[in-house]
């Protein structure tokens, strides 16, 4: 009866042991590819690409919307986005305020960029330099991707995002997962990482607009 004892707790401590060497092994993955994935993103602060972007509804994959459009992105918070297709409309940060205009309509609604930013896995990774963001988030490698789980109750409703992105800092493609089954996924392609005029991160709006201010 004591052998059997000692014998069983012998196989508690090994499994505790090795339960904690688990542990400990998930948390070094972890942080390594949090480093790998922060330092890639690092590598290219400003670049210009073309994108394709598919959104499928409720896991039916004949059930897509595709636009189309350029983008040009300054780190910390510049870009300017630019649908083309099927719809015209512009997004654009001058670091401060996200100016979202239709010029089919002539319509601008102004919003404040943090309050867009903030708990946003897809626009912190791409448009945001702050350190902390990768604290929020459990981050797995595998190759070239990248993929996120935020550790805090999201209200945004995002369950995962995927990053593809090379050693050399170039991001082929995002994919955002929604809680309610529905994906956005970002198809990158040319990109561009010459001079980049600062004027494309500014918006001014003429008089035949009409401006919605958001940001009270």
């Amino acid at each position: 009866m004591v052998t059997n004892k000692f014998h069983g707790i012998g196989k508690l401590i090994v499994h505790i042991c090795f339960s904690m060497f688990m542990l400990q092994s998930i948390q070094t993955q972890v942080i390594s590819s949090s480093s790998v994935l922060q330092n890639r993103l690092n590598l290219v602060n400003k670049f210009y690409v073309n994108f394709i972007q598919k959104v499928y509804f409720f896991d039916y994959e004949e059930n897509i919307e595709i636009a189309r459009g350029e983008l040009w992105v300054k780190r910390p918070n510049l870009f300017r986005w630019h649908f083309t297709d099927p719809e015209e409309f512009v997004l654009v940060s001058d670091g401060q305020t996200v100016w979202f205009y239709v010029p089919k309509l002539k319509q601008v609604v102004a919003y404040c960029l943090k309050n867009q930013i903030a708990g946003n896995i897809f626009l912190e990774l791409l448009f945001s330099s702050n350190l902390f963001v990768y604290q929020n988030y459990i981050i797995l490698q595998k190759e070239d991707w990248f993929y996120l789980k935020s550790m805090h109750d999201n209200s945004l409703h995002i369950k995962e995002c995927a990053i593809q992105i090379n050693k050399d800092g170039v991001i082929n493609q995002i994919n955002v997962e929604e809680e309610n089954g529905q994906r956005v996924n970002y198809y990158l392609s040319n990109q561009c990482v010459n001079f980049i005029d600062k004027d494309k991160f500014n918006f001014f709006i003429s008089k035949d607009m009409q401006l919605d201010d958001q940001r009270r």
